[in-house]
């Protein structure tokens, strides 16, 4: 709880702000400041319950979120023009990148973004919403690790992405590489995803869900699992 309430305070800090800055603007100006503040506000409320599937991935609801998610797109665009990749391919038919350009597509692609809208034309394409600095809940991080080993087997180039390449489909990529024994331990499997994508890095709380799922997977008799629903 106390990771998910830190996580928060930013966005709700910005959302009082915004909110305060509404109420002393005149109507030209607060109606969009008021509207960002309610947008970052449910953005906070999703960090402190833990629910990405707050935050929609469905065109109402980011339409509704449109100021933080016009936000989210403009910063992960940056991050793209100051150099950072946008994919890389990490192991065979394995790929982990950020959001992707509206042209780029793989063979399969898994989104792990809440907060941006699906960019990409892969035939096989599947959400699994995580929020971007959290450890990912245990059911999301098994499903979408199921689902990319499935992938994998069936020979798919697959893109692991969420919106820099640099957590959450870092965790997910991670435990795939030691399920399917391309890295003998979570180390040696970031080393792997870090010598191409260099800013690529799970913090302790985020080493211990990986960690967790790769010990509830391992040994099952259909990694496939249960496929999430395509977004």
């Amino acid at each position: 709880m106390l990771e998910r309430l830190t996580k928060a305070t930013p966005f709700a800090i910005f959302a009082g702000l915004e909110l305060w800055g509404s109420a002393r603007s005149p109507v030209g100006w607060g109606v969009p400041l008021g509207w960002a503040g309610l947008s970052t506000g449910w953005v906070a409320l999703a960090y402190v319950a833990g629910r990405p599937e707050l935050l929609g991935k469905r065109r109402h609801m980011l339409s509704l979120l449109a100021p933080f998610v016009l936000f989210a797109a403009g910063v992960s665009r940056v991050g793209a023009r100051l150099g950072i990749k946008e994919r890389t391919q990490v192991a065979p038919g394995l790929w982990v990148g950020g959001w992707p350009r509206s042209r780029s597509e793989n063979e399969a692609q898994l989104d792990c973004t809440a907060e941006l809208p699906r960019r990409g034309h892969s035939a096989n394409y599947a959400c699994v919403p995580m929020l971007d600095g959290l450890a990912v809940a245990q059911p999301a991080l098994r499903t979408a690790v199921a689902l990319v080993r499935a992938w994998r087997r069936e020979g798919k180039q697959t893109l692991v992405h969420c919106a820099f390449g640099h957590g959450r489909s870092v965790a997910v990529a991670c435990a795939v590489l030691v399920l399917d024994g391309d890295a003998r331990t979570l180390a040696d499997a970031q080393a792997m995803v870090r010598a191409t994508r260099p800013g690529a890095r799970l913090d302790r709380h985020q080493e211990a869900a990986v960690v967790l799922a790769i010990e509830g997977l391992r040994g099952d008799l259909d990694p496939a699992g249960r496929q999430p629903s395509p977004s």
